[in-house]
């Protein structure tokens, strides 16, 4: 919530940046439309996954920057699956959509992507908290794994990247009281 602004700003450029200068530099070297504007479609998204890995190799995960490269990665893959959409309805029909269509694109993917956010951010903190009072061994990792990969399976279901789905649940995690005790199992 704190760099929500400045992430979305990063995010929407890293979506827009991409997109012109591919549909650029591919018409520079001769394609077709068609083509141009469908790699320019798939420069959009990013690779979160290098993106955490590198921070966290220079310790700054936890940083004002890190969590600003890694909300704007999300909202960049969010965005990009709009943009792959239209794009793949001009290409296919062969008519640009009217702004109405675009504007009902955007706001379903970001409905679905809130409604998700939502959903874990509520359910998954309360399963964990509940799954230490099973006593049993293992059970609050076996319910975060889970969260993860439930995360992944309802944004793929709904039509987001499922990278999208784990970050909501990783989110949740992260403002469960069990966070130290899933952390330490992640690094194991």
């Amino acid at each position: 919530r704190a760099v929500g602004a400045k992430s979305s700003i990063v995010g929407v450029f890293g979506v827009i940046g991409p997109f012109l200068m591919g549909i650029y530099i591919l018409q520079f070297l001769g394609f077709d439309w068609n083509v141009n504007l469908l790699i320019a479609a798939t420069l959009t998204a990013t690779s979160i996954a290098i993106t955490v890995r590198t921070l966290e190799d220079i310790g700054k995960l936890n940083s004002e920057e890190g969590s600003i490269m890694i909300n704007s990665a999300v909202i960049d893959d969010v965005l990009s699956l709009v943009v792959l959409a239209v794009i793949l309805s001009i290409v296919t029909s062969g008519v640009v959509p009217l702004p109405s269509e675009i504007a009902w694109i955007l706001f379903r993917t970001l409905a679905f992507w809130l409604l998700l956010m939502a959903i874990v951010l509520t359910i998954a903190p309360r399963l964990i908290t509940r799954a230490e009072r099973w006593k049993a061994r293992g059970t609050v990792e076996v319910v975060a794994t889970a969260t993860c990969f439930g995360s992944a399976v309802a944004a793929t279901a709904i039509g987001l990247s499922p990278i999208v789905g784990a970050f909501a649940a990783g989110m949740a995690i992260a403002s469960s009281r069990m966070l130290a005790r899933v952390r330490d199992y992640i690094e194991k």
